[in-house]
This record gives structure tokens, C-alpha cells and sequence, in this order.
């Protein structure tokens, strides 16, 4: 009997993890959410999450529609790379600052200067 409870107790512990951490994951990137402004390019983008597919956009052109992250250490140093082999490395400097840097895929053009975004309310 005791046997019993014991087991079940560790799979409702774990499944509660499990859940929690999802959620944490997905709570821990919300700070990127938004529309970010880089006064040396004088452009917006507008980054975004639906499930585990990142949108970055500007008002006349979609950088990506399905990037996904491949890494994140500490949820401030963020790679989301495209299903074009494009590197999206996003630095978070404060909860308003980012350093931005995109990097094509060998073969492609792209940008490779990292530039300075602020978030806009």
C-alpha cells in the first residue's frame, strides 16, 4: 500500500515539474515580447511567440515567421535561427535594452554588426 502512494506521489511530483517547467520557460522570454527601436537603423521590429515559433517583423519586412530558440543561457543571451538557417542572436542588456545581430545561413546575405534596440512601451 505504501508502495502505492509513494509511487504516485513521485508521478504527480513530476508531472508538476514538468508543467512548471513549460511554463517558467515560456514566462522567462516574455520580456522580448514586444515592438524594439534601433535609433541607429531608425527602424521597429516587432518580435513575437506563438508556441514555440518566434515572428520578427518590421512594417515592410518579415525577418522570420517560424524561428525557433536553440539556445538561451541565463534567458539573456538568446540564438533563435530561422527555417532558412538564419542566427538571431539577441543579447538582453536591461529590461529595455537589447543588442541585436542577425547571421545568414553561409551563402546569404545578412547583416553581421550588432546593433542596439530599445523597447517601446
Amino acid at each position: 500500500m505504501n508502495r502505492k502512494v509513494l509511487y504516485w506521489l513521485l508521478v504527480a511530483f513530476s508531472l508538476g515539474l514538468v508543467a512548471c517547467e513549460g511554463r517558467n520557460s515560456s514566462q522567462a522570454m516574455d520580456w522580448l515580447v514586444g515592438s524594439w527601436y534601433s535609433k541607429e537603423w531608425q527602424v521597429t521590429y516587432d518580435i513575437h511567440q506563438s508556441d514555440s515559433q518566434w515572428t520578427i517583423k518590421n512594417k515592410t519586412n518579415v525577418l522570420t515567421e517560424s524561428a525557433k530558440l536553440v539556445k538561451s543561457s541565463n534567458d539573456k543571451k538568446i540564438v533563435l535561427i530561422s527555417s532558412e538557417g538564419t542566427k538571431f542572436l539577441i543579447t538582453k542588456l536591461d529590461d529595455q535594452t537589447i543588442d541585436f545581430q542577425q547571421v545568414a545561413k553561409a551563402g546569404l546575405f545578412g547583416i553581421t554588426k550588432k546593433v542596439t534596440f530599445k523597447k517601446m512601451s
